[in-house]
């Protein structure tokens, strides 16, 4: 992870391991109580999320479909995002370029600006 979300995972992350090793912990990752992993939460403030631009004008694909798709399943590959939406449509949504500090900001700039968006991928 890079860039300001990167900065905050590895600060909060080094701040758990000491805490929690400074209980006399050899190590804060993997704790385990009773059989099941612990899960420690955290709220990451001062940066906003990226918002996903809006679904293209998408074809029907059945009989009886959804009016306004929307997405229902996210799955992320080397450099683009995969969507699968509730009428079955397929979705790709490149994030290439997200490896400089202001990536966030400059992909939402591009998903505002509509230079960037899903793309519907058609069935073969």
């Amino acid at each position: 992870m890079s860039g300001e979300v990167g900065d905050a995972f590895e600060s909060k992350d080094t701040e758990l391991d000491r805490v929690l090793t400074g209980n006399g912990r050899e190590d804060a990752a993997g704790d385990e109580i009773d059989g099941e992993i612990q899960c420690y939460t955290w709220t990451m403030e001062g940066i906003e999320p990226l918002r996903l631009p809006e679904l293209p004008p998408l074809p029907t694909l059945k009989a009886g479909e959804v009016p306004q798709p929307r997405l229902v399943k996210l799955a992320a590959g080397d450099q683009f995002i995969v969507g699968l939406t509730d009428g079955g449509h397929v979705l790709k949504l490149d994030v290439s370029d997200v490896n400089s500090p202001n990536a966030i900001k400059e992909l939402a700039l591009l998903f505002q600006q509509r230079v960037r968006g899903w793309e519907y991928v058609r069935a073969l």
